[in-house]
């Protein structure tokens, strides 16, 4: 039977041995310093992760992005394609607030007045709320979260000076997460 919660993660269940599934829709409305360059993003985030701890949860994710925008009155586009693993942790005990860090390995195909294709690493730290949903779904848990971020490019392995103007510093992304209680969870043999 399925319960709905307004609070929290509770009842507590300790979470070490579980998985974790995830998928985060982000957008972003972000303006450069002089004002010259205004982007729209959207950004679509699956990811698993396996808590090897009550409160610590390494995993890995595939990013998908997509942003437009416009220098004067010339339109231009960007579509990234990433692989990201990363570590998220706890840090109450019911695990309402978490920190999330995480790399970027990815690939992005510039459409402006010429395209360009270019590889980059970027890192990312960021401060989440989660709050659980319903609990009893099938062996699991279901839960929405928010989570605020900020990255940094690392390497733009193409020299190119536009990808570091167009790749999102901030992010907000809400995702719907679901983690298995019972059953199919990962035992030592």
């Amino acid at each position: 039977m399925a319960h709905l919660c307004a609070t929290s993660q509770t009842p507590e269940v300790n979470m070490k041995g579980k998985l974790f599934f995830g998928l985060g829709q982000g957008f972003a409305i972000a303006y450069d310093e002089s004002h010259e360059v205004h982007f729209f993003q959207y950004e679509t985030y699956p990811k698993i992760g396996y808590f090897v701890s009550p409160k610590l949860m390494p995993f890995v994710g595939v990013n998908t992005l997509q942003n437009k925008w416009r220098i004067f009155d010339e339109k231009n586009g960007i579509k990234v394609s990433a692989f990201s693993p990363g570590i998220r942790y706890y840090l109450t005990k019911k695990n309402v607030l978490f920190v999330e860090t995480g790399m970027q390995f990815g690939r992005a195909k510039v459409f402006d007045s010429i395209s360009t294709r270019m590889n980059f690493t970027q890192a990312g730290l960021g401060l989440g709320l989660n709050f659980l949903l319903l609990q009893g779904i099938g062996t699991g848990r279901l839960s929405v979260e928010i989570l605020f971020r900020m990255n940094t490019l690392l390497s733009n392995h193409s020299n190119s000076s536009s990808l570091d103007r167009i790749l999102p510093y901030f992010g907000t992304t809400l995702a719907l997460n679901y983690i298995l209680t019972k059953g199919l969870l990962l035992r030592r043999l």
